[in-house]
C-alpha cells in the first residue's frame, strides 16, 4: 500500500484570470489549436460543382415509397431516411442512406480530402464538413421531395426482431418529409397535431421501435447513459442546457443499428473485406478500478475471467447510489470502440457483428463501407477497405472531434461559473492522484480539482491502493462517487481548468 502524508495550507488566496476569451473565441481556438481543415480550396470547390451535376442512372426506381427523415433541428447533412411497413406475422424495415459513393470515387480530388478530414467536425456555431457543402448539404442530402441516390437496406424481421432476410440495393428515392426530433416528440407525446399523411408513418415507425427494443433488451445491450448536456446559441449569447433523449431519437437509434447490423451479416456472409466497427469487453486493469468503485460503495462485484453484459447491468440494478454516478464509473471501464479489417463484434451492443454504414456524408468509415458493397454488386473485387492504416486515422480523427466537444463544454462552463454569484457547489468525487481529488459538478458538466493540501479540515493521507483519502485527524473517508460540496478558488477560461477549496462531503448523501 502506498501512502502519501500531505500537509494543508494555511492560508488561499483567490486569483483572477485575465482576458476571459469569449464563446466564439473558445471554438476558433480549438480549431487553430488541432489544426483543423475549415475550408475547402477553389480546386475542389470547383471540382465539387462539377461533381454534383453527374446525373443518377442504373439506380432501382422507388420514389414511390413515402420516405420521410427525422433529424436534429439544426441538421443539414440529412444521410437517411427511414420507411416501415407492418404485416401480421412481420415487419418490413427500409433504411436508405446517401450513395455518396455515386459522386465521390476512390482518390479523386474529393476523396483524398476527406479520408484527411476523416469525419465532420460539429461545433455550437458551425460545422467543419468532411465534404463540401453542395455535397454533404446539397446534392448527397435527403432533401424533400427531391430525387437522391441511395443504398437502400430492407431486412424483414418477425414481431420478436428476428431478422427473416435482409438484401442490399442502390435505388433512388424522393423522401416526402424532413421532420425534426423535436416534432416527432411532441406528436408522440400528443402535443401537437400533424398532417395524415405523415402521422401513420410515425405511429408504424413506433411500433418497430418498440420491437427493436424489446430485442435489444433480451440480448442485455448496454444502455447506460449519463446526462446530456448542449450548447444552445441564441444570437450572441449561449446556454448549457441538460438534455434527455427523446423517444424520436430512440427511435432513429434502434433503426441505425439494425441496419448496421444487418450490413455486417452481409460483408460476412458474402465473405467481403471491408471495415467493421468493434468494441471488446473491458480490461482486466479497468474492471479492477470498476472493483474497486464498488467495493467503496457496498455493491457486491466479483469480476470473473470473461465478463457479460448481464453482470454489468445487474451491477446498475443493485446500486444504492446516484444513477449517473454510478453510470459515469460504468462507462470507464469499457473499452474504445475501433476500426479492422476482422469482425470482432460490439460488447456495448451486445452484437456478434457490427458496421458503421448509415452516416456516409459525415464519416469516411462508411464511405468505405459503401465503396466495397458496390464493388461487390458490380464484381469488381476492387480492394477498397482492406487499407489498415487508415483505420488508426479515422480513430484518431473520431476520438480528437469528441476531445473537441468535451474541451468547449467545459471552457463554455468556465464562462458560466465566472457569471455566476454562487458561492456553494455540488458534485462527487471522480478520481485521485497523489496531489489531489478530481470532483464532477453537478447542475453543470465541469471537472474540477481540489488539491490534498488546501483542504482545511484535516491531514489527509492518499492511499493509491484503494483510492480513497483518509484523514490522519478524524479518519474521515473521502471516496470514489463521494457526493460532495465545495467553493471555486480559481477559473481558467483559456484552458477549462477549475481549482477548488473548502471541499465537504455531503450529509446524507443528497445534494
Amino acid at each position: 500500500m502506498k501512502l502519501l502524508m500531505v500537509k494543508k495550507k494555511k492560508k488561499l488566496r483567490q486569483k483572477r484570470v485575465k482576458n476571459t476569451p469569449k464563446f466564439s473565441d473558445i471554438i476558433i481556438q480549438e480549431i487553430k489549436n488541432n489544426n483543423l481543415r475549415d475550408s475547402f480550396s477553389e480546386e475542389l470547390t470547383k471540382f465539387a460543382e462539377i461533381v454534383a451535376k453527374k446525373k443518377i442512372s442504373s439506380h432501382e426506381d422507388l420514389t414511390q415509397i413515402p420516405f420521410i427523415t427525422i433529424d436534429g433541428k439544426n441538421s443539414q447533412d440529412h444521410d437517411d431516411a427511414v420507411y416501415v411497413t407492418i404485416n401480421k406475422t412481420s415487419v418490413d424495415i427500409y433504411v436508405a442512406v446517401s450513395d455518396v459513393s455515386y459522386f465521390i470515387k476512390k482518390n479523386d480530388l474529393l476523396d483524398i480530402e476527406a479520408r484527411k478530414r476523416a469525419n465532420s467536425f460539429y461545433f455550437p456555431d458551425r460545422v467543419l464538413p468532411m465534404l463540401p457543402q453542395i455535397i454533404s448539404s446539397n446534392v448527397c442530402s435527403i432533401i424533400p421531395n427531391k430525387i437522391r441516390a441511395c443504398l437502400m437496406v430492407k431486412t424483414n424481421i418477425d414481431l420478436q426482431g428476428n431478422i427473416n432476410f435482409y438484401e442490399i440495393k442502390r435505388v433512388k428515392i424522393r423522401s416526402v418529409a424532413k421532420l425534426t426530433y423535436d416534432e416527432v416528440e411532441d406528436y408522440i407525446q400528443k402535443k401537437n397535431r400533424i398532417s395524415k399523411k405523415i402521422k401513420y408513418l410515425i405511429d408504424d415507425l413506433l411500433e418497430v421501435f418498440l420491437i427493436l427494443e424489446k430485442k435489444s433488451c433480451k440480448r442485455s445491450k448496454l444502455n447506460f447513459r449519463t446526462e446530456n448536456f448542449t450548447i444552445e446559441l441564441q444570437d450572441s449569447k449561449f446556454r448549457i442546457n441538460k438534455k434527455k433523449q427523446l423517444i424520436s431519437e430512440k427511435i432513429i437509434e434502434e433503426l441505425m443499428i439494425h441496419t448496421n447490423m444487418s450490413v455486417a451479416r452481409f460483408l460476412l456472409e458474402k465473405k467481403i473485406k471491408s471495415n467493421f466497427r468493434n468494441h471488446e469487453e473491458p480490461t482486466d486493469k479497468k474492471l479492477e478500478k470498476l472493483f474497486g468503485f464498488c467495493n467503496q460503495n457496498s455493491i457486491s462485484f466479483f469480476p470473473k475471467k470473461k465478463i457479460t453484459q448481464k453482470d454489468l447491468i445487474g451491477l446498475q440494478d443493485q446500486s444504492i447510489i446516484d444513477t449517473n454516478i454510478f453510470t459515469d464509473f460504468i462507462l470507464k471501464s469499457q473499452s474504445k470502440a475501433f476500426y479492422d479489417d476482422k469482425n470482432k463484434g460490439h460488447f456495448g451492443l451486445a452484437l456478434k457483428e457490427y458496421t458503421h454504414f448509415t452516416s456516409p456524408i459525415r464519416r469516411y468509415s462508411d464511405l468505405m463501407v459503401h465503396r466495397d458493397i458496390i464493388n461487390y454488386m458490380q464484381k469488381t473485387h476492387e480492394k477498397v477497405s482492406g487499407e489498415s492504416q487508415i483505420f488508426n486515422h479515422l480513430i484518431n480523427q473520431e476520438r480528437k472531434s469528441e476531445k473537441l466537444e468535451r474541451n468547449i463544454l467545459l471552457k463554455a462552463c468556465c464562462l458560466v461559473l465566472k457569471k455566476q454569484k454562487k458561492k456553494k457547489y455540488s458534485g462527487f468525487i471522480d478520481g485521485f492522484n497523489e496531489k489531489g481529488i478530481y470532483v464532477k459538478g453537478h447542475e453543470l458538466p465541469f471537472y474540477a480539482f481540489q488539491k490534498f493540501n488546501s483542504l482545511s479540515d484535516d491531514f489527509y493521507i492518499f492511499d493509491e491502493n484503494e483510492q480513497c483519502a483518509v484523514g490522519k485527524k478524524n479518519g474521515e473517508v473521502l471516496k470514489l462517487g463521494q457526493k460532495v460540496h465545495f467553493k471555486i478558488k480559481l477559473i481558467n477560461s483559456n484552458n477549462g481548468k477549475i481549482l477548488l477549496n473548502s471541499l465537504k462531503k455531503v450529509e446524507n448523501d443528497k445534494l
